[in-house]
């Protein structure tokens, strides 16, 4: 059946049909038939549509296969199929139809996933990435490394081993690490690739170095410092000229001889200022003059090879011309000989000044100056000079000459995600390619082209006063917008905006735009597609042109533009003939007006003349008279001036006086009188729980105190992550609802809920900047009021946060139209009015709450008594299935409610028990006199305890296994290891159980295999802990065995059988389909004598799960269960072993600040810092932390996370700050580790976030606390401070085996003669025991009043707190009793169950009072 019938331009007819593709020559005189299939590229199938572009391409689309693209000179069809894994490939592989249009945009609409999209007309780049379902393609995806092979080839550096790529068909061949063969990488990853002179390739990892020959295809291994990870964990490499290979790594800068094999290593050495600045050392370079430049996690470095002495640059906060940070990632040195350095925080061009100690500056450019991201991973440079940039968002183009970027990102075909540091290769024919996560971008840059194909900008749009022409004036226009060249305005419409798009879809979210009003705009105005409109309000009358231009996604201007002629009418008093009229009525009036006065005048002038010349004579004689008067009167007006001046003077001076009394009167009164408002405003907003009422209370007494002509209140709602404003106010008229996002940092309401402090701004052009970084445009426009008059555009505003109990609720926010409205004393107003609004507001939304809650309960007891009354007419049956499924319903929520009880009360219930058994046995075992036996079962013990707190770590993180967020790891493990290591769990548990234990490994298990050996030995744990918790009597089997794997599996995978036998209890046939589900156990019995949660199985099922296993049980009850697991395991390697390397003594003394507030951990932290050799201060809380830095200069503060009165994030965050006012701290600058039991990685992020230096969680390891010790030692040392150096220490006896039987309660039989060691030794145990029990009676009045108080006040977050610490510090005591009642009483008191902890009291009391008289 014909599908698709084409021409094309050469007159060859193609017919798609359900049984392929055909082409028929029609031109020639006898038609040439040729059927197309696999040879041409073409597979089995049937083609859907036929379609040929502008370019003259033959696009073919097929029902399974994809799309098909004819490639005239190779005469095969290349195929582009729908890859799972790449959303930038054809959405679906069912192809239904297919359109170029003009700006080069082919559209393919596929069959179940709409349509995808591609620009013909640019681009250049490709990707290679592994491909699961094709063979020989790349190992995986994450390539670190990337060198030239011989024939054009690539070798790629990935996670798995080290590939050779041909770069054309995309095939590839893997070498891989094996441990057994020497002649085979040195390990994994293949982070680092180079070549010798010689043309060997060097491959660098983390166990070393190998030199590979390619011609013979032998490895040849080399490791440096036997003993140290760090330093065989290989960052980079470079052949330098004299032939010397110099490799980067963790543990400093290595000189490798490849003739003799002979290494130097350079190391950081904090007393040496001229030593290698940091051990982590990255990129290395050696320049065309021959200095060798290395980048360091610690600035970057020059090395003088003649003296043996570096160098340093580092970043100066203070000097912008300093290297932009710290942490080097690539160096490049371009064609002019100018050194370029790739860091953390963006790209730096080094500039040396004459001479040969010239002063060295850096230029810097970051996301500020255009480049995609800060953090640079590689430079390349292509023939015309320009810096190609790979960073952790995309490639940036970079021409030093303009210094301006191109960025480029996914959507021009590159791979997704960031790039590794590093990964970057030149071809000699200009090909770049660089390494990411999920691949290679590879292009030459002359191939890289633009769409050159200019949008055509339309007009889409016309509003007046936000709302659509033809809904504000219809008729107004006759046709479609876009169409319409001219409108006409009325005067009324002072306010409208026009929105314009452009018609260009190769990516039109990057479009650009351009507009003009010629007769306003003096320049024109750019814009993007995220602001596609205009707005223009109140301009004069008169005839405008708006004009718009549009610009594709590489900036190609389009050379016409959309127009409009807008005529704006004038208002009535503005018309021609109104103005005629006026000027003759004012002229007529003048007129008339002129000739009555002149008539006037006339009268006036003869009366006027008679009078005169009476009054001459007369006034003659006076002149003579007053001339003499005026003589006598000037001497006396000056006296009378004099004495007037002074008079007035006197008289300001007593009114300026009055003035000023009368204003501090008023002032005074007028604070007396807002003090008595805000009282009396306080107790009007407490006397009513109405919201509303609420809200329009505050703003009646706001607009009273202050110009409140703007209003608002907006409450925070966290989950919709919105300020979201119920009331606002306009002048007096209400607005409409409108809301606030969060993720906008643009807005004063955002910006005041996020930094909890006021906005307070009396002129917004010119104090805009103080509280946020966009343009003034970037903040929303507040939304219409209800009465659709325009909103008031606001020039001061007061911004106060409302805050209750250190939670944040809203913002209160008043504004004014006017410049300098407010004052200090407004917004001190403002705030107290806040403070009482956010506690009433606050009780109104409870009160809101409970009603609702009220309500629903009500109605569903209605619902439900209408419910039954109706059944029980129908079938008085019914009512037990009612009432089975009520407590079926009500098991499920229990079951839902204890999950989330025991999730979120498990971290600290188990790991401060846990913490004190590592601490002590970690004490135990640095006796170097312990006999063998003693030490193995201390070292079993310290191995189930560190498995213990794995497992722990599993099961608090369960929502992350429901959520399938849990990733499994593929390692290299030994299986018959793993399995014995379970076994000698179990082995004394069965002895002292008397129940047999038999393992029975098949003899054809493969020694290694790749998998995840910690879910693997979590689940038989769990597996043969059960079968041994059920059995009193008989045994416990389990076996493994190699079954055969079924069809379809994959070559070199075993699937293995775990079979778990006992012969115990039994489970019941209708228990087992749920045997599997969280919170299950056979029966409710099970429970109350056997123990345990339900989640075990449940556990294991989703682990086995996520392992690409099955488990399944068979059981009779009376008889045994038998659980087995069926799991995939491929062949693996033998794993590489890390030799132990001893921790050296600290140089130096610390003293340490422990902010702690349980005694019991008190002690273990303090012995462990004591035998390190360090001293140790304890503060109980933060707030004696605090006090504790102003008092004494540390070096080092363990700050516990989670205290009483001040926790731990809020004094760091004073110390920080410098401390308060009036007790400042001594030292804002040191090192603070946080030191507590919340593992998570959002816990990190905020102790962190709030200014700590790195994190430590409970229970305490040695190792990485003796890590932080060091560094806090070289940071101090760094800063100037002086140390005291460390004491030679005293040797000390250990104790001795009997010293550690006592320590730990291990009954050993009768004890040997007493003598000197085993008194201290028992001494020694007693001690430490008494201490933590006199700790703990010391602690234990205050915090029982403490416990007292909380529950009298129903204060369930204290109570907690005190019921978690009593049951945590009981456990260090052996005090089971107290454990368990402290456990149940903290359940209660999380669930405000304060009924149950009333009737426990009195117990809890009793045993508490045992430690009264210690």
């Amino acid at each position: 059946m014909v599908q698709a019938l084409l021409v094309d331009a050469d007159q060859t007819l193609w017919i798609g049909s359900l049984g392929g593709l055909e082409s028929w020559k029609i031109g020639s005189p006898a038609a040439q038939r040729r059927r197309l299939g696999a040879p041409d590229g073409l597979r089995s199938g049937y083609v859907t549509t036929l379609y040929q572009d502008q370019d003259r391409n033959l696009w073919a689309g097929s029902h399974t296969d994809g799309l098909y693209r004819w490639q005239p000179a190779t005469r095969r069809f290349a195929n582009y199929r729908h890859l799972p894994g790449d959303r930038h490939s054809v959405a679906d592989n069912q192809i239904s139809a297919m359109y170029r249009d003009r700006v080069g945009t082919f559209w393919v609409g596929t069959w179940y996933a709409g349509v995808s999209r591609v620009d013909l007309n640019s681009g250049g780049f490709a990707r290679i990435a592994r491909h699961a379902e094709i063979a020989d393609t790349l190992s995986d995806n994450k390539v670190r490394a990337i060198a030239a092979a011989p024939g054009g080839d690539l070798w790629i550096g990935a996670n798995s081993g080290l590939n050779r790529l041909d770069p054309e068909s995309g095939q590839a061949r893997l070498y891989r690490h094996d441990p057994d063969n020497p002649n085979s990488l040195a390990g994994i990853p293949a982070s680092a690739l180079a070549h010798d002179q010689d043309g060997m390739l060097w491959i660098g990892s983390h166990s070393g170095v190998a030199r590979f020959d390619a011609a013979s295809g032998n490895f040849t291994r080399q490791s440096f410092a036997e003993g140290d990870p760090d330093g065989n964990h290989i960052r980079g490499m470079l052949s330098d000229r004299a032939g010397m290979m110099w490799i980067a790594s963790r543990g400093g800068l290595h000189r490798l001889d490849p003739a003799t094999r002979a290494v130097v290593t350079y190391r950081h050495d904090a007393a040496d200022s001229s030593s290698l600045a940091d051990n982590v050392v990255r990129p290395l370079l050696e320049d065309r003059r021959g200095q060798l430049w290395i980048g360091t996690f610690d600035g970057l470095d020059m090395f003088d090879r003649a003296s043996g002495k570096f160098r340093h640059f580092r970043h100066d906060p203070a000097n912008p011309a300093s290297l932009s940070h710290d942490e080097v990632h690539y160096l490049h040195e371009d064609k002019k000989g100018t050194l370029w350095v790739g860091t953390a925080a963006g790209l730096n061009k080094m500039t040396i000044g004459p001479g040969a100690a010239g002063a060295v500056s850096f230029r810097r450019y970051t996301v500020a100056d255009g480049v995609a991201d800060d953090a640079i991973a590689a430079i390349l440079e292509d023939e015309e000079g320009k810096l190609w940039v790979s960073t952790n968002t995309g490639i940036s183009r970079f021409d030093p000459a303009t210094g301006t970027f191109r960025n480029y990102s996914a959507g021009d075909g590159t791979i997704e995600g960031a790039y590794f540091d590093g990964s970057a290769l030149r071809a000699p024919d200009g090909t770049m390619y660089f390494g990411g996560f999920n691949g290679v971008t590879a292009f030459n840059p002359k191939a890289i082209s633009d769409n050159l194909i200019a949008p055509r900008p339309v007009i889409t749009g016309f509003q007046i006063f936000n709302k659509p022409a033809a809904l504000a004036r219809p008729g107004l226009f006759k046709g479609p917008v876009e169409s319409t060249r001219a409108v006409t305005l009325g005067a009324a419409d002072s306010v409208f905006s026009l929105e314009f798009s452009a018609l260009h879809y190769a990516a039109p979210q990057r479009n650009l735009f351009s507009y003009r009003l010629e007769g306003f705009d003096q320049n024109w105005v750019n814009t993007d597609a995220s602001r596609r409109f205009a707005t223009y309000t109140n301009l004069d009358p008169g005839t405008y042109t708006f004009r718009v231009r549009a610009a594709n996604k590489d900036g190609v201007w389009s050379d016409d533009s959309a127009s409009m002629v807008i005529t704006i009418l004038p208002p009535l008093w503005k018309t021609w003939w109104f103005r005629t009229l006026s000027v003759l009525l004012v002229l007529g009036s003048a007129y008339w007006a002129y000739r009555a006065r002149l008539s006037g005048l006339r009268r006036q002038k003869d009366l006027l003349e008679t009078q005169v010349g009476a009054r001459t004579v007369e006034v003659e004689q006076q002149n003579r008279l007053l001339e003499r008067q005026k003589r006598e009167l000037e001497a006396q007006r000056l006296d009378a001036d004099n004495q007037r001046a002074e008079a007035e003077q006197r008289r300001f001076d007593a009114e300026r006086q009055k003035e000023e009394v009368e204003r501090q009167k008023e002032n005074v009164e007028l604070a007396h009188r807002n003090i008595s408002v805000l009282s009396e405003i306080g107790r009007e907003l407490t006397a009513t729980l109405d919201m509303e009422t609420i809200m329009g209370t505050v703003y009646r007494h706001v607009h009273h105190l202050m110009d409140a002509r703007i209003f608002g209140i907006g409450f925070y709602r966290e989950d919709a992550g919105v300020i979201e404003f119920p009331f606002a106010m306009d002048q007096g008229v209400r607005s409409q609802f409108y809301t606030r996002p969060l993720d906008d940092p643009h807005q004063f309401a955002v910006w005041c809920l996020k930094h909890r402090r006021e906005v307070f701004i009396n002129n917004l052009e010119v104090e805009y900047a103080r509280y946020l970084d966009a343009e003034q445009s970037a903040v929303p426009i507040p939304p219409l009021r209800v009465d659709g008059t325009p909103r008031s555009l606001p020039v001061a505003m007061m911004y106060v946060p409302l805050i209750v109990k250190e939670r944040m609720m809203g913002v209160l926010c008043v504004q004014s139209v006017e410049i300098n409205a407010y004052h200090r004393v407004h917004l001190d107003m403002l705030k107290t009015l806040a403070a009482h609004a956010a506690v009433a507001l606050d009780n109104a939304r409870a009160y809101r709450e409970l009603e609702e809650t009220q309500a629903r309960l009500v109605e569903q007891e209605r619902q439900v008594r209408l419910n039954t009354d109706e059944l029980a007419l129908a079938n008085r049956a019914l009512q037990e299935n009612d009432e089975r499924l009520r407590l079926a319903k009500q098991k499920a929520e229990d079951a839902t409610r204890q999950k989330s009880e025991f999730l979120a009360n498990m971290s600290h219930e188990m790991r401060t028990p846990l913490a004190g058994v590592i601490g002590m046995l970690g004490f135990a075992l640095r006796d170097g006199h312990l006999q063998e036996s003693t030490r193995e079962q201390i070292l079993r013990g310290q191995a189930n305890a560190q498995s213990l707190l794995t497992i722990i770590n599993d099961l608090l993180d369960f929502s992350k296994i429901e959520a399938g967020k849990l990733t499994i790891e593929n390692i290299d493990f030994a299986l018959t290891a793993a399995v014995e290591n379970v076994v000698s769990l179990f082995e004394e548990q069965a002895a002292a159980q008397s129940v047999g234990f038999d393992v029975a490994l098949a003899e054809d298990l493969p020694r290694f295999v790749v998998g995840d050996p910690t879910r693997l030995r979590q689940v038989l744990v769990n597996l043969v802990g059960n079968a041994f918790k059920f059995t009193n009597n008989g045994a416990v089997r389990l076996a493994v065995e190699r079954v055969a794997p079924g069809e379809g599996s994959a070559p070199g995978v075993n699937v293995i059988r775990f079979s778990v036998s006992d012969t115990g209890i039994g489970i019941a046939q209708d228990a087992l389909e749920r045997l599997f589900q969280k919170f299950e156990q056979a029966d409710s019995t099970t429970t109350r004598r056997y123990g345990g949660t339900g989640l075990g199985l449940a556990i294991c099922r989703q682990l086995v799960d996520l392992m690409g296993g099955s488990i399944s049980v068979e059981s009779l009850e009376g008889v045994g269960s038998t659980f087995s697991v069926l799991l995939p395991l491929a062949d693996g390697v033998a794993p590489p072993m890390v030799p132990h390397v001893p921790r050296e003594p600290h140089s130096h003394r610390l003293k340490v600040l422990c902010a702690e507030d349980f005694p019991t951990n008190q002690i273990i932290i303090r012995m462990m810092l004591e035998d390190l050799g360090h001293k140790v201060d304890i503060a109980d809380n933060g707030l004696l932390a605090v006090a504790a830095c102003a008092r004494t200069r540390y070096d080092l503060i363990l700050m516990d996370g989670r205290m009483p009165e001040m926790d731990g994030a809020s004094a760091t965050r004073l110390i920080r700050a410098g401390g308060p006012p009036e007790a400042p701290v001594r030292d804002q600058e040191l090192m603070i580790v946080a030191l507590t039991a919340n593992a998570s990685e959002e816990d990190r992020s905020r102790y962190l976030a709030c200014g700590m230096d790195d994190f430590l969680t409970k229970p305490i390891d040695e190792a990485a606390l003796h890590h932080h010790l060091s560094r806090a030692i070289e940071r101090q040392l760094q800063r100037g401070i002086s140390l005291s150096p460390m004491p030679q220490p005293r040797v000390e006896r250990a104790p001795s085996t009997s010293e550690l039987d006592a320590m730990f309660g291990v009954d050993t039989g009768p004890a040997p003669l007493a003598g000197p060691a085993a008194h201290n030794a028992g001494r020694r145990a007693s001690d430490l025991k008494a201490r933590m029990r006199a700790a703990f009676a010391s602690d234990l009045p205050g915090r029982r009043a403490e416990l007292e108080q909380a529950i009298a006040m129903h204060d369930a977050e204290t109570a907690g707190r005190l019921l978690h610490g009593f049951k945590g510090s009981s456990s260090y005591l052996e005090a089971a009793e107290l454990h368990q009642l402290s456990g149940e009483m903290e359940e209660a008191a999380d669930a405000r169950r304060w009924d149950a902890i009333a009737a426990a009291m009195p117990r809890l009391r009793e045993l508490l009072s045992a430690y009264d008289n210690l």
